[in-house]
């Protein structure tokens, strides 16, 4: 929540303040920091009402990256890696390429609800035909999940995720720890999906 404070501090005209502070959802902007130039985004996905991304060259990094830690100290920045930015994707319900998009089971936007931004209507695009056709034979969708208790060996992907009767339903292909309890995402069978109901994760070793 403190991302642009400490960005705000590393600028040090108040011109580039204020064009900091108005970089919009998605949107790019070029600046110099500490004399060093750097492409800073908004096009974070991790669910955060606010955030940013630094494009630099890579012998710079070392410099931005202790001035942020610096800067950010009476904040209480501390530098995190890639699994606590999954851990926010997948609370916020993100879909990440190869997990809940594509990958092996080939999931389409649809499954994975984004089938809005699918632009069904236009005559022609690359993979339309054969969307189509899934769309025609859909029987799977990605749902989130929450387990209902803390202290309970954690899931992963693949586990296979079952009805009340034993039945395979569909499989987990995201998981994090969130507060101590874990929350997930999911491909299931979609009737399966369709009502709200307790489901049972089996680990798979």
């Amino acid at each position: 929540p403190h991302s642009l404070a400490i960005l705000q501090k590393l600028a040090k005209e108040k011109e580039l303040k204020r064009k900091l502070a108005r970089i919009a959802k998605n949107e790019f902007i070029e600046v110099k920091l500490a004399r060093i130039e750097v492409l800073i985004s908004r096009s974070g996905y991790t669910g955060e009402d606010i955030g940013y991304e630094l494009y630099l060259h890579p012998g710079d990094a070392p410099l931005i990256w202790n001035l942020l830690l610096k800067e950010g100290k009476e904040f209480g920045i501390k530098p995190a890696g890639l699994g606590a930015r999954d851990s926010t994707r997948i609370e916020a319900g993100l879909p990440l390429y190869e997990h809940e998009l594509a990958g092996k089971y080939c999931i389409t936007p649809t499954e994975a609800g984004y089938g809005a931004f699918v632009k069904l209507h236009k005559p022609y695009f690359i993979g339309k035909k054969r969307l189509l056709e899934r769309q025609a034979q859909r029987k799977m969708e990605v749902i989130r999940f929450k387990m209902k208790s803390k202290g309970i060996r954690m899931v992963k992907s693949e586990d296979p995720i079952v009805d009340e009767k034993g039945q395979c339903m569909g499989r987990v292909t995201s998981s994090a720890l969130v507060e101590g309890i874990q929350v997930g995402l999911a491909y299931v069978d979609k009737n399966f999906a369709e009502i709200v109901r307790p489901l049972t994760i089996a680990h798979s070793w």
